[in-house]
């Protein structure tokens, strides 16, 4: 499909998008037909309010060892303006996988429980994904006829282990490295109080 796109010719598909919706240049395609991997959106979320308590702890004053101030589910949904409710449990998972404090009281909230530089994107998505199985033959069930001559699910597993490897050499704060930019798009106030 994309060399009867550049070749000019007529097309059947959709024009390609980039993340944030806008439109590629003229000429790339992509087959509505074609399926996407795709991470949940609790590991979406999840790795969002890292980003969102990672820009405040690097953006503010010096807090206690890096970890930034408490920012409640609500400021942090407000700035991405996505669902309380469901950042509420995302929040839950961080807490449990030990990337964020839960801060109890009036003024709690959460922060990270460590410099964003010590929290590795790889293991926020171990802990937020529900399992990683790209096809019905990684369960270990004989749930295919020719699972035990087929090559596909070594070829899949090695797929997988490259993007985790990948994901393993990046942390929180090398997702924030733009903080001014993410301050303004994040809308994070900076003004004294």
């Amino acid at each position: 499909w994309l060399q009867a796109a550049k070749a000019g010719e007529p097309q059947t598909g959709i024009y390609a998008e980039d993340s944030h919706g806008d439109q590629l240049s003229p000429g790339w395609v992509r087959p509505a037909t074609v399926g996407r991997m795709r991470l949940t959106r609790h590991s979406d979320y999840g790795l969002r309010m890292l980003m969102y308590l990672a820009v405040e702890a690097a953006s503010g004053p010096p807090s206690a060892e890096g970890r930034g101030p408490v920012r409640q589910v609500g400021q942090i949904a407000t700035a991405y303006g996505i669902s309380v409710h469901h950042l509420s449990k995302v929040a839950q998972t961080l807490v449990k996988a030990g990337f964020l404090v839960a801060v109890r009281g009036r003024s709690g909230g959460f922060r990270l429980s460590r410099p964003a530089a010590q929290i590795n994107v790889g293991d926020v998505i171990r802990a937020t994904e529900p399992d990683f199985e790209l096809a019905d033959c990684f369960g270990g069930e004989d749930r295919c006829v020719i699972q035990r001559c087929c090559e596909l699910a070594g070829v899949l597993d090695d797929a997988k282990e490259a993007f985790m490897a990948r994901l393993d050499a990046v942390t929180v704060d090398r997702l924030v490295a733009p903080k001014q930019q993410m301050t303004i798009a994040l809308r994070i106030d900076r003004t004294p109080a």
